[in-house]
């Protein structure tokens, strides 16, 4: 877009007003959430995002070992990019990040909880794997 005349010059006898042509706007980009929580048992899931104009070129990708499979890698405008969560077999948390255009989504998984017994059980196979970080889940 053009903006007003900001000088002019003489070419021969004519005064020529002289413009300056604005560049594109920046591209900025938002997530529809900038974090997520992921149960142990890991899993495929996504993150979506806008962008300010649909021209804005992106590019995703995980920072860390066990968030793998991003895609697609690449694009531009508003998108949901898809990404795979290993399973999780320890009990402490971990956590990393994705970069999807200029932000990070933070991705945090609960460890499996092995404190949990089936008071019904007789043996030691019964113990629970935590789905949520919270709750025991018995295992058959």
């Amino acid at each position: 877009t053009e903006s007003a005349p900001v000088a002019s010059m003489f070419v021969g006898q004519a005064l020529l007003p002289l413009t300056q042509v604005a560049g594109p706007a920046p591209c900025k980009f938002s997530l529809d959430a900038t974090a997520r929580n992921i149960p142990a048992i890991g899993g495929r899931f996504s993150a979506k995002f806008f962008a300010s104009d649909q021209s804005c070129v992106w590019t995703a990708q995980s920072n860390v070992q066990f968030v793998t499979n991003v895609s697609p890698a690449s694009g531009s405008g508003d998108g949901v990019i898809g990404y795979t969560v290993e399973k999780y077999t320890f009990d402490s948390p971990r956590s990393g990040t994705l970069s999807i255009a200029d932000q990070f989504l933070t991705v945090s998984q609960y460890g499996q909880v092995f404190g949990c017994m089936d008071p019904s059980a007789s043996n030691y196979n019964a113990l629970a794997v935590s789905q949520d970080g919270v709750t025991c889940k018995y295992r058959p």
